[in-house]
């Protein structure tokens, strides 16, 4: 589990994202501010939405 926490003060809200990573649809890369922060298998992801 990945926990942030922004503070009001620190400036504008980042920019927090998820998308297939290029290795491959198996891994799903968590992007803030474009930048990739972690990657988590997607099946992990998928059983928790649907």
């Amino acid at each position: 589990m990945l926990l942030a926490q922004v503070l009001p003060s620190s400036g504008p809200c980042p920019a927090i994202a998820l998308r297939l990573s290029i290795d491959g649809p198996d891994w799903t890369d968590v992007e803030l501010d474009g930048t990739v922060i972690a990657q988590v298998p997607t099946r992990a992801l998928l059983s928790h939405c649907c």
